[in-house]
């Protein structure tokens, strides 16, 4: 089983949300997770959002550090912030795997509240990302994010995991680009943001 990294604690059709169980650090932005939605069933996501916040959201949070400290020394000599602070991620469901067979659409259910949420192995992602009709879906969810840098990400972190597979990163470019081709700005931040060379 691949490392269990945060809780859902909202979920819907289109988005759940996790909190991570460690304090600032969420998965990667565009990384690709997993949560399970049934007994067979799991449901591929790519994380478009994360944030760590005051668990009170009426009192926010309050600076903690004299000058001059450094900022592992604040939660040293803070333990509580642990119960103050939470740290949140949001996912945009973009497949599933059932029976043994990955399919690349918005899934039927969203996964249930209070189940866990996995990292995606490199294997795994190398077998969910060897189609790219997910792409579509996640270049076209209604989230409060900029999806241009999300789908940037994505393809970044894809890439990495994929042992830096500069043919699959090129189709998966050129499907972005047809994707976004009646939106320039868009697409020109997302090819910026994916080149190898850049």
């Amino acid at each position: 089983m691949t490392e269990r990294i945060g809780e859902i604690i909202e979920t819907d059709s289109f988005t759940f949300v996790a909190e991570s169980f460690v304090l600032n650090r969420p998965p990667a932005l565009g990384s690709l997770v997993k949560a399970q939605a049934g007994r067979d069933t799991w449901v591929y996501g790519v994380v478009a959002f994360g944030e760590t916040v005051s668990v009170d959201p009426a009192r926010g949070a309050m600076r903690r550090s004299r000058p001059g400290a450094y900022d592992d020394a604040v939660y040293a000599s803070h333990p509580e912030l642990e119960h103050l602070l939470h740290t949140k991620f949001t996912v945009i469901p973009v497949g599933s795997l059932a029976g043994g067979r990955i399919s690349q659409r918005l899934p039927a259910q969203p996964p249930p509240m209070h189940y866990s949420v996995y990292a995606c192995d490199a294997d795994e992602v190398g077998r969910f990302s060897e189609r790219r009709l997910y792409l579509r879906t996640l270049a076209t969810a209604q989230v409060q994010v900029p999806l241009e840098h999300v789908l940037a990400a994505h393809l970044v972190w894809t890439y990495e995991q994929r042992g830096r597979d500069e043919a699959w990163l090129e189709q998966a470019a050129l499907e972005v680009a047809g994707l976004l081709q009646q939106d320039v700005e868009r697409l020109l931040a997302v090819l910026y943001a994916v080149d190898p060379e850049a």
